[in-house]
Formats: C-alpha cells, sequence, structure tokens
C-alpha cells in the first residue's frame, strides 16, 4: 500500500470519526473504501460513455411496458416459441 496525505475541514473529520466509531474500523480503512467506491464510479461513468450502444439506451418511446419480455409478440405478432 502506498501513503497519501490528505486534508479533511472540520466538518468532515467529525462526520468520519462518527462513522468509523459505528462500524468499528480505522479512519484510514473508511477513507480507502469511500475512495474505491468513487473510483469504481467514476470509470463505470467513463466506460459508459465511450460505449455507443449504452447511449441508445432509452431514446425510444413506446406505449406498451412489456417489450423486453413479448418482443416477439410484438414483432412477429406471435409468442416466442
Amino acid at each position: 500500500m502506498l501513503r497519501k496525505q490528505i486534508y479533511l475541514d472540520d466538518d468532515t473529520e467529525e462526520i468520519l470519526k462518527e462513522i468509523c466509531i459505528s462500524m468499528g474500523i480505522s479512519q484510514s480503512e473508511a477513507i480507502r473504501r469511500a475512495l474505491q467506491e468513487y473510483a469504481l464510479k467514476l470509470k463505470q461513468e467513463k466506460d459508459n460513455k465511450e460505449n455507443p450502444l449504452l447511449k441508445m439506451i432509452g431514446i425510444a418511446n413506446s406505449i406498451v411496458s412489456d417489450a423486453s419480455e413479448k418482443h416477439d409478440e410484438y414483432l412477429y405478432g406471435r409468442e416466442k416459441c
């Protein structure tokens, strides 16, 4: 592990202390967990922006709400075999 130094304002320090006491973990562990979760979220957002298929989600409007389940029936006029 690499050592990093950060600065926290008083309010954040107090919240961090309370969280760590209630969870029974060190402040370093809480910060590592929070940063890991944040970094994964940022990576997913970046990956989603780079995937053109994900940009298509939600662009079509439909009066049916079960199209993902009954797509064969709607496309071909029959239920899926």
